[in-house]
């Protein structure tokens, strides 16, 4: 089973994101990536 598939089955979560870049400290490394993934989640609760 992929990883993403297994967490899914096991925990409510909305979404899932691979970082192209940013390691470990991503939303430090690389703030805007951070912040376009947090409007995509938004956007897709509020859509229902």
């Amino acid at each position: 089973m992929e990883e993403a598939e297994q967490i899914r089955s096991e925990l409510l979560v909305e979404r899932v994101f691979d970082a192209p870049r940013g390691g470990h400290f991503g939303a430090m490394e690389d703030p805007e990536l951070l912040a376009n993934g947090i409007r995509a989640l938004f956007r897709t609760i509020m859509q229902g």
